[in-house]
């Protein structure tokens, strides 16, 4: 599978970068064997639904890893719960008025 993930080297400059790996420990195992720390590791969705129906998602590593403010990330479980009950209710109100 691969995995995007950002980091910080031994200067604390950020960096970035995709790699392959079997699950995400893999994945922060070669993070660290880059000499990198990483703050944020995440599988690379392989289709638009990935990110809504796999339920991986972000995985958090860091205390610091909700100070993330990246748009492209995953939905939450929370997000995910309020699409479905929003198309539900949708559901419900077509299904009364007609």
């Amino acid at each position: 599978m691969k995995y995007n993930y950002d980091a910080m080297n031994s200067s604390g400059e950020e960096e970035s970068g995709d790699l392959e790996a079997l699950n995400t420990e893999e994945a922060i195992s070669k993070i660290r064997t880059l000499g990198l720390f990483p703050t944020r590791v995440r599988k690379t969705p392989t289709s638009v639904f990935d990110p809504i129906f796999s339920g991986t998602g972000k995985k958090k590593i860091s205390p610091f890893a909700d100070w993330d403010l990246d748009t492209k990330s995953p939905l939450t479980t929370r997000e995910k719960l309020m699409m479905i009950f929003i198309c539900l209710l949708l559901i419900l109100i077509v299904g009364i008025i007609l």
